[in-house]
Parts: structure tokens; sequence; C-alpha cells
């Protein structure tokens, strides 16, 4: 019974420190807020210039549209780099392995495409 009452009482502790360490925290993924828009070019903008990352992982785009994946939205086909920033991303991850052998995607001119594609002119590489 002592054990019980013990247990009881840790579980309604964490429970009030959750609760209110839950509080007053920002919206960031529903804030329509011009401070956290996405941004359009990172050509343009500097990394202090955002205040929150959202992104995702388009390391395979190229391999599955070369395949003939197809990106709709709305019923409509899309880019699938636009599609992800129309969701509010403004940073993108593309995988580049180390002398690959055993695949033509995520080489150096695997990641070239993809950058180009966005509209990246100047490539420092």
């Amino acid at each position: 019974m002592k054990n019980f009452n013990l247990f009881t009482f840790l579980g309604i502790v964490l429970l009030l420190l959750f609760v209110t360490g839950c509080q007053n925290q920002e919206d960031y993924l529903h804030d329509t807020s011009a401070s956290h828009t996405a941004v359009m070019s990172t050509a343009e903008t500097r990394a202090t210039d955002i205040s929150f990352y959202q992104g995702a992982d388009l390391s395979y785009v190229n391999e599955l549209e070369d395949v003939g994946v197809k990106y709709h939205k709305d019923g409509s086909e899309v880019d699938p780099f636009t599609l992800i920033h129309s969701y509010g991303a403004n940073i993108v991850r593309l995988r580049l392995w180390h002398n690959p052998t055993w695949t033509n995607y995520s080489t150096l001119e695997d990641v070239k495409r993809s950058m180009r594609r966005e509209g990246v002119s100047k490539l420092p590489i």
C-alpha cells in the first residue's frame, strides 16, 4: 500500500510538471505570422533570418521520378520541392555518398542536379 501511494504521488507530480511545462509554448507549425513564413530562396536570406527550420529529406526524389513516380496535390501534378515548400519547408536534406559504386544516385552529380532544379545557380563545388 505504501508503494502504491508513492507511485500515485510521483505520477501526479510528473503529470503536473508535464502540463505546466507545455503551457505558453509557441505553435510554430500552425503559426502563419510573417516571422515564421517559409523562405523562398536560401540565396536571399541568412541563417539568422530564420527563427524555425522545417524540412524534409528529398534525397530520393530524382531516383523516384526516374522510375515514373509523380507527385500530386489536389489532383494536379506538382514538383516535389514546390510541394514541400507549400507546406512550410525552408530547408531540405540531399544525401551525398562518398564514392558510391552501387548506385547512380546521391552522387555529386545527382546532388548538383537536385540543387539546379531548385534554382541554386552558384554551386560551391
